[in-house]
């Protein structure tokens, strides 16, 4: 995930859960599901829902989303160029700066603890209680209110 987790072991985890999810859990286990799976997918989500609402209170032109326990933010959209092969200057100078974006937004979540995976994906797992999912939902806030444009 994002952050480091204290020395939270796997059975802290699922005591934990058990404490926090006991219906679904229950429902997990007579499906049959891995119960770390449903775990951090449910920190995926609320990884995700938080990352949502502070890009909509600032006004921001970026993309959340997830997919279970992985979830990506688009800042910079460095996959979504239009190749125009009769303008590929144009578009391998565009390449060239959105790339240049990602390395300084890569820099402004490592400086507040954040580490992402090519700056827009990140991994939840069943480790992620929602105190640390708060907490990184806080530090990508700070780097999006130094964001050039962003409400305040």
């Amino acid at each position: 995930m994002c952050l480091p987790h204290a020395g939270a072991g796997y059975h802290h985890v699922m005591k934990r859960a058990l404490l926090v999810l006991p219906a679904v859990l229950l429902a997990v286990a007579a499906s049959g599901q891995d119960v770390r799976i449903v775990v951090s997918s449910r920190a995926g989500d609320r990884l995700t829902a938080g990352l949502k609402k502070r890009i909509g209170e600032l006004g921001l032109p970026f993309v959340a989303y997830n997919q279970g326990s992985i979830c990506h933010l688009e800042t910079v959209g460095a996959m979504f160029v239009r190749m125009d092969l009769l303008r590929i200057r144009r578009v391998l100078a565009e390449l060239k700066e959105r790339k240049r974006l990602m390395e300084e937004y890569g820099a402004a979540y490592a400086a507040e603890g954040l580490v992402t995976l090519a700056g827009s994906r990140m991994y939840t797992s069943a480790a992620d209680t929602d105190e640390i999912i708060d907490e990184a939902i806080l530090r990508f806030g700070r780097v999006f209110e130094r964001v050039e444009g962003a409400a305040r």
